[in-house]
């Protein structure tokens, strides 16, 4: 085994979802989020807290056939709500 390498009981397995997260890291969703950014004050949506440390949520996710890009479909949430509510949001 080289040096580093995991075996396949623990190795890292690729998302069923890499592709979607791809997206996050896309030249379209940074200056959309940028553009939110500039017209709404970073607020949780959920406690209500101001944050600078805040995930730009879409309140119907992208993969249940949620809109990307529209304004109305995302939400700012503290990194607490936001885990909350994915974790609400799995089988």
């Amino acid at each position: 085994m080289i040096e580093g390498s995991r075996c396949d009981k623990h190795k890292r397995r690729e998302r069923p979802d890499a592709e979607h997260h791809k997206f996050y890291e896309s030249r379209a969703w940074r200056s959309f989020r940028k553009s939110y950014a500039a017209s709404h004050p970073k607020r949780c949506s959920m406690c209500l807290r101001h944050t600078t440390k805040v995930a730009l949520d879409h309140i119907v996710p992208i993969l249940q056939g949620g809109e990307r890009f529209r304004v109305d479909n995302v939400r700012w949430l503290c990194f607490p709500c936001h885990n909350q509510v994915r974790a609400e949001e799995r089988p």
